[in-house]
């Protein structure tokens, strides 16, 4: 399965518009009209949600696939088989056809229901990790009174693709520009390292009740 984190970072990108509080005297972190800015992406990738997610769903794309290919396998040797045992033509012939003909359709159809429910726990999954990053981006901006967080890309554009090195076309060089919203801005303003902060230490908190046990 092609990784989701590069699918997910690429979904996410309208983070935008959080309300937050108005600033004050004591927060001089973000006078009244002041934006900060968050890296989606790069919190996706330094937090675990979408990587147990990740890791959850390759595992369940695995699984399927090898129970399809048990079944395709297990559907051709029958066929293989009646072709051998009966002659065409003949009743018994028939009836083996249409149970292997009604078992391909239901192995067609288990592997469609198989990928959907695949997709709707990924896009599921993605929701819940993009609610997780905007509320907590929302909690300390407000905290620093800043009254708006935006998503920003600050990796560089890649003019080849990673493995072959050949040079991407010209529609994914105009998405890649499209995507990076934001053309500058200072990293006093940037809080998504904060907010991997955030979410790795409250990830780690189950796990310290535990072992405290």
């Amino acid at each position: 399965m092609r990784k989701l984190t590069a699918f997910v970072v690429g979904a996410a990108v309208a983070l935008a518009g959080l309300a937050a509080g108005s600033a004050t005297a004591s927060r001089p972190e973000g006078p009244p009209g002041s934006v900060a800015f968050v890296n989606i992406g790069k919190v996706f990738r330094k937090t675990p949600r979408l990587k147990h997610l990740e890791d959850g769903l390759n595992a369940d794309d695995e699984a399927l696939r090898t129970s399809l290919s048990k079944k395709a396998a297990d559907l051709k040797k029958e066929a293989e088989d009646l072709e051998t045992r009966f002659q065409r033509g003949t009743e018994e012939y028939a009836r083996g056809r249409r149970d292997i003909e009604r078992r391909s359709w239901d192995l067609e159809r288990d592997q469609k229901e198989g990928r959907e429910a695949i997709q709707r726990r990924l896009i599921k999954g993605m929701e819940a990790a993009y609610k997780e990053v905007a509320a907590e981006a929302e909690r300390l901006a407000s905290e620093k009174g800043y009254t708006a967080v935006m998503h920003v890309d600050d990796e560089p554009i890649e003019v080849e693709e990673p493995q072959s090195g050949q040079i991407i076309n010209f529609t994914d060089l105009k998405l890649q520009m499209a995507l990076r919203t934001v053309l500058w801005n200072s990293k006093a303003v940037d809080l998504t390292q904060d907010v991997v902060d955030a979410l790795n230490k409250e990830a780690e908190e189950p796990k310290k009740r535990e072992d405290g046990k």
